[in-house]
């Protein structure tokens, strides 16, 4: 029987050198279980993600070296662990978010200041969530079928994934065939 690990926590990288923007995201974040890891360079970052790869990347694009854009940075890290994350830049007061767009169309989105921390908040959760496999698999073993049938919609109300077996020697085969994290 193979062994599946849980799912490492998501991680939201941004690339930036602006504390208050950092903590401003982790405000949001950290509640949802999300970690941020905040980098002020692309190198420190593709080292980062060599270990702990991030879906969603928050850009201040006056972090980027002038040669460097928002793709350059996907791109870069697509080669690194082998997906292109999300794209969200954060707009300047020296340019606003229509220009942002204009000139970098791949983006998921731009938000303008003052950022607006629930609303980004919201909006990386989504992103995060876009495609996303339930987190843990749980093997119900109940003898009565309407009671495990209840506890696994609860389970995956919560974003799980739950089987129910009602018989003991359908335990193992189920476990086999399902392998679940959790019996």
């Amino acid at each position: 029987m193979s062994e599946t690990q849980p799912a490492v926590p998501d991680a939201v990288f941004y690339l930036g050198a602006d504390q208050g923007v950092c903590d401003g995201l982790r405000s949001v974040l950290a509640p949802r279980g999300i970690e941020l890891r905040g980098f002020r360079t692309i190198a420190g970052m593709m080292l980062a993600a060599a270990t702990c790869p991030a879906r969603v990347v928050v850009i201040d694009p006056r972090a980027l070296p002038p040669e460097r854009t928002p793709e350059c940075v996907a791109e870069r890290l697509s080669q690194v662990v082998d997906s292109c994350p999300d794209l969200l830049c954060l707009a300047t007061a020296q340019e606003s978010a229509e220009q942002i767009r204009d000139r970098y169309p791949s983006v998921a989105d731009v938000f303008a200041p003052p950022y607006d921390w629930a609303h980004l908040g919201e909006r990386i959760v989504a992103l995060l969530q876009r495609g996303q496999a339930p987190r843990w698999r749980i093997l119900i073993v109940d003898t009565d079928a309407a009671e495990g049938a209840m506890i696994a919609a609860c389970l995956e109300q919560a974003g799980m994934e739950a089987q129910t077996v009602e018989e003991a020697a359908a335990v193992v085969p189920a476990l086999e065939r399902f392998v679940p994290d959790l019996l």
